[in-house]
């Protein structure tokens, strides 16, 4: 069977000048895994989303490409398990020797998943995906479908639920509830801002090392996170505003950028937010970047550019934000060829060299396993290569995992923890202001 590599899989399959377009989950538990219910849960996601043992395919001409099932990948092709005589299920060099994998699309499956034991009897679930499949709000779907195969313990016969739904897959899904005022709005809107000055980004030098990929992460715990969302939801600002915000103050002092030249940051928009009944949108790919625009006059701290941040995110997010850019993309696709496509988005597609994401919550109801205690989740995007560079962010149960996923040489990971380190101490700097 043969399935559409739809607008955003391509977009995606050709971002690999600047990224290796995975997605990856860190799932850490108390206690282990059942095995028997993982195996269950993993043969069960991919029947019902065949595209996770399918392989891409480009014709021979190049003018086409597609998605193909396969028909010779099990459980057995993507589940390992590890057993590690190691306690700190957290700092585990092997997580992340496993992680920064690429996936080989053109063979596939498109999923990996290792099951590290610890001898203390925790256990951490650390999975791949292809970003081609979907995005962050997409694998968070999956994981949510995942979670739900590995506890159903009827019969799956006595289960009749439709799935066909998460094979819903066009881009035309975000413009579905639209009225055609609502066209015409965002298609005489600028499809982007002025892009950032190419000065911002940071400073890396490969050439005095082996380049190899490093996953750098900070967790920002319950009890410092509990009371700033009380601080922003008491102030009107929302955690994405002070991430921004944040990020802003640490640009100013890791990177230093030329004061007299705006601060562009390109920020991801999920093009759900314009369907009113998400629940019936498929696992793809459905984010559009947008370049955000704050500013030369920053303040000199968080609390001074948090109104400055929500003043700009609030007039963004009331101007259709990404839905042009993300629309007329998909018109062009149906008429170029993969080849063509493949040489517009290689040579002319403004990637930016600072990016961040914010994969926001994930729902700690529907992400549990029977039997054993989620202590963290953590989802991140794709391990960038040199000069581009992202940070991202994920939330659950009120802990904040902030990302680094990215190429470089040792001696640059220094500079890379402390670009973590003063973005921490900026983002808890509101802590104290606020009161």
């Amino acid at each position: 069977m043969k399935y559409k590599a739809e607008t955003w899989d391509l977009m995606q399959k050709n971002f690999e000048n600047f990224n290796d377009h995975c997605l990856h989950g860190i799932i850490h538990l108390n206690n282990s895994l059942n095995i028997q219910s993982l195996q269950k849960a993993i043969t069960e996601i991919c029947r019902i989303i065949p595209l996770l043992t399918s392989k891409f395919v480009v014709s021979d001409n190049q003018k086409q490409a597609w998605w193909e099932e396969t028909g010779l990948f099990s459980y057995g092709d993507i589940l390992e398990i590890r057993d590690n005589e190691a306690d700190d299920q957290e700092n585990d060099p092997e997580q992340e020797a496993f992680l920064t994998q690429k996936i080989d699309e053109k063979k596939g499956p498109q999923l990996a998943i290792k099951l590290f034991r610890y001898k203390n009897g925790c256990s951490t679930l650390c999975i791949i995906l292809n970003h081609m499949i979907c995005d962050a709000a997409g694998f968070k779907q999956l994981l949510y479908l995942f979670c739900e195969k590995y506890n159903q313990t009827t019969p799956d016969g006595a289960i009749l639920i439709d799935y066909g739904y998460l094979q819903k897959r066009k881009a035309s899904q975000a413009w579905k509830d639209l009225k055609l005022k609502d066209f015409i709005h965002f298609l005489s809107r600028p499809a982007m801002t002025e892009s950032p000055d190419r000065s911002l980004c940071i400073p890396f030098d490969s050439s005095l090392d082996q380049i190899l990929p490093h996953m750098i992460l900070r967790t920002i715990p319950e009890r410092i996170m509990g009371p700033i969302r009380k601080a922003t939801h008491t102030q009107k600002y929302t955690i994405n505003d002070l991430i921004l915000a944040a990020l802003c103050q640490t640009i100013k002092k890791e990177i230093k950028p030329d004061p007299a030249i705006p601060l562009i940051i390109p920020c991801p928009f999920d093009q759900r937010r314009y369907r009113s009944e998400k629940n019936e949108i498929g696992i793809c790919n459905l984010v559009s970047i947008v370049w955000c625009n704050f500013g030369t006059n920053l303040g000199n701290n968080v609390s001074e550019t948090l109104p400055i941040v929500k003043s700009t995110m609030d007039k963004t997010k009331n101007d259709y934000p990404g839905l042009k850019g993300f629309f007329l993309l998909d018109r062009l696709f149906k008429i170029l060829s993969y080849k063509a496509i493949e040489g517009k988005i290689k040579n002319q597609f403004p990637n930016p060299l600072l990016g961040m994401t914010n994969v926001g919550l994930i729902d700690a109801e529907k992400l549990t396993f029977s039997g054993s205690e989620v202590k963290n989740v953590i989802i991140n995007g794709s391990m960038k290569y040199p000069p581009y560079f992202q940070i991202a962010f994920s939330t659950f149960k009120n802990q904040l995992t902030i990302s680094i996923n990215q190429h470089c040489c040792n001696n640059e990971l220094q500079p890379l923890n402390r670009f973590l380190s003063v973005f921490v101490a900026e983002f808890e700097s509101f802590l104290s202001s606020s009161h």
